[in-house]
């Protein structure tokens, strides 16, 4: 009986299923791990719960960039709590929204269900699997991959009201792109306003362009205008004094030039394709699916390269290309025309997994252990043991070195936590839960994080002093971080000033790998 309810589903319908189930594996499949402590997850966690306690940005602290990348994780904590935790919860959110957002780009250009199918399964292999933290750099792209898709769909899919209030939620997600990460935000900007510019150009319609244009301009006003009164122009960075441009052509040529080996691949299979099309077809200039998609996939493949060097941290945070290189590339081979035939499909899906099996052998590898490789790796190579830091709600499914745990509960024994009133701590180290776990309140009106010339710079590093010689806080808390991973992170200045002006309590390992990096407990004297 059962064999017969099968034999009457159609193929269309097994693949809907198999796909779904693929998505939701790589999606939730985060949920299942306990993890190291990530190295600037800090900052995640941060922004989220100064959102989450109803801190505006810019007016109560400062960032270097637009506050779009915090909303969600900030939504999540008043969901769930501001746990680590949390974050991976709302990274399943992100991931799969930005896996519908791509299915459904290739869906707009009528792209064949099968060849959908394989490049879902690419996009989950090379980007989603990477993802079990939200990050700005990686949120960046995924706004702008949904800005992409509703616009696609007001330009080509949809008719009358429904259309523009497609084409006004693609500015409000291009914008929120770039008022998140203004690299990636950039590019996110250039593809959308050329996929309108081309499609007024061929029907001779402005409309659709004009209502981009000023949705965008109209949005950008509404949040920017009130933040205009705090500084806002000093610490968004585009590049200005005191803030350092990323733009450097030979950083560019190296990346390019000297590595980029996949891009400039699939660049060199998109642009042939698109010569081919364009000599076998007198209109391809009006056909805008295939315009729009070859567009769409250059764009993409020159905004993973210069990502590369504006956007270094994590490493592969521009796989994102591979999806849609993949998908060009097969909607348009001959080939694809034959996958309807099961060994076909069967044959491209088999290499398409092999292709990918570092990704998920690495994952099938950590659930047979139990500790993650690298935590395993850091106990051989440093002998320093780790475990679950589960007395800490805020970090009860992170591995934390037992040193570390040991300094987080010398500090919640200082006798400035045992008062009824919360202690004014300056917590200028990676362990930011440390807020909700002791129970005081992130300061008010300084950068939200620490990192000199990105974040902080030599006006508020000299009020940072002023503030510790005037006793201003209670404690501090400071992390050193070895100069081997990046020079003055954490200001050393301010740490001179420490020295001078307060009491040193204790030192314990910070929570970053390799174990080179200390944390310093200062109090009143």
């Amino acid at each position: 009986m059962r064999g017969n309810i099968v034999s009457r589903i159609k193929p269309s319908t097994l693949l809907t299923v198999a796909e779904l189930a693929i998505v939701l594996t790589f999606c939730f499949v985060p949920l299942l791990f306990i993890n190291p402590y990530r190295i600037n997850i800090f900052l995640s966690w941060e922004g989220a719960y100064r959102l989450y306690l109803g801190q505006m940005p810019f007016r109560d602290f400062s960032l270097p960039m637009g506050y779009g990348y915090w909303v969600i994780p900030a939504v999540f904590f008043k969901i769930f709590g501001p746990y680590m935790y949390s974050l991976i919860k709302a990274q399943v959110f992100i991931n799969l929204m930005s896996v519908l957002a791509f299915r459904g780009i290739l869906k707009t250009f009528d792209v064949s269900q099968r060849v959908i199918f394989l490049s879902v399964v690419v996009f989950c292999f090379s980007y989603v699997s990477f993802n079990f933290w939200p990050w700005y750099n990686h949120s960046v792209v995924v706004f702008e991959i949904i800005g992409i898709y509703f616009l696609l769909r007001g330009l080509l899919k949809a008719e009358g009201l429904k259309a523009y209030l497609l084409v006004v939620a693609s500015a409000f997600f291009i914008f929120w792109s770039i008022f998140t990460k203004q690299d990636s935000g950039a590019f996110a900007c250039l593809i959308a306003g050329g996929l309108a510019s081309y499609h007024a150009i061929v029907t001779r319609s402005w409309k659709k362009l004009a209502a981009f244009a000023g949705s965008f301009l109209l949005i950008s006003a509404i949040i920017i205008l009130p933040l205009l009164k705090y500084d806002f122009i000093y610490w968004f960075n585009y590049g200005q004094e005191p803030h350092e441009s990323r733009i450097n052509i030979w950083n560019f040529m190296n990346q390019i030039l000297g590595w980029a080996y996949w891009e400039k691949f699939f660049l060199l299979l998109t642009a042939l394709i698109l010569m081919e099309q364009m000599r076998t077809s007198v209109s391809f200039l009006r056909n805008q699916s295939q315009v729009m998609f070859g567009w769409i996939t250059i764009a993409i493949l020159v905004q993973a390269m210069v990502i590369q060097v504006t956007s270094p941290v994590p490493t592969k945070n521009e796989v994102f290309f591979y999806a849609f290189a993949f998908a060009f590339c097969m909607h348009h081979l001959p080939v694809s025309r034959s996958l309807h035939r099961w060994p076909y499909f069967a044959t491209a899906l088999l290499l398409v997994v092999f292709w990918w099996t570092g990704i998920y052998w690495r994952n099938v590898q950590r659930l047979l252990v139990a500790k993650p490789p690298i935590v395993k790796k850091q106990e051989a190579e440093a002998g320093t043991r780790y475990r679950v830091a589960r007395e800490f709600k805020t970090m009860e499914r992170l591995f934390l070195a037992e040193e570390t745990i040991a300094g987080i509960h010398q500090i919640k024994n200082l006798p400035a936590f045992k008062t009824k009133t919360p202690p004014v701590v300056l917590n200028m180290s990676e362990l930011t839960p440390l807020a909700h776990e002791l129970g005081f309140t992130p300061p008010l009106n300084q950068p939200m994080w620490y990192h000199q010339t990105v974040s902080i710079f030599d006006k508020e590093v000299a009020e940072f002093c002023e503030k510790i010689k005037s006793n201003s806080y209670d404690v501090v808390i400071f992390e050193r971080v070895s100069e081997k991973e990046v020079v003055n992170f954490y200001p050393s200045e301010v740490l001179k000033c420490l020295h001078e002006n307060y009491q040193y309590e204790f030192s314990f390992l910070a929570p970053r790998t390799p174990e080179e990096s200390y944390i310093d407990v200062f109090t009143k004297r």
